[in-house]
Formats: structure tokens, sequence, C-alpha cells
């Protein structure tokens, strides 16, 4: 079964680069030279996350809902076997 994950991140300019950061996941982040790469880069970036997260056996943080500044990135993931 397929499950939408949706979390708030904060994309931020610093020193020429567009820089990802998701607050509910503060070990993820990513950057890129645009802002077209950024977001597809930060859906690769979440998906790693929450793969890692199933592969530790680590609960997945609950997203929460995003400031006026974050833009939601999303990703669809077959949820873990066994």
């Amino acid at each position: 079964m397929q499950t939408i994950w949706a979390y708030p991140a904060s994309f931020t300019e610093q020193d020429g680069e567009v820089v990802v950061r998701f607050p509910d996941l503060p070990e993820v982040l990513t950057a890129a030279a645009t802002m077209a790469e950024a977001r597809l880069l930060a859906a690769d970036a979440l998906e790693e996350a929450i793969l890692g997260y199933w592969a530790a056996g680590r609960a997945i943080p609950t997203p929460r809902a995003p400031t006026g500044a974050e833009e939601v990135v999303g990703v669809r993931l077959d949820g873990p076997v066994g």
C-alpha cells in the first residue's frame, strides 16, 4: 500500500545556493543551485530519510503544520515489508 508522506520544508538562499531543511526531520539537509533543483533534491532527501527510518526500525516523526514561510514536500512510498 502506498502512503503519501508530506513534510514542511524551509528553502533559504545561502552562499548562492538554495538550502532545504525539514524541521520535523532535523537530519535531512540538501542544497542546490536553483529552486527547481532544490525541490527535486528535497523530495529525494525526504524519501531517503523515511526509508532510513524504516530500515533502522525508528518511528517516523509526525509532520506539523507548515508555517507561512515553508513549503510542503511530499513523496509516495510503499510501506515497509514485514
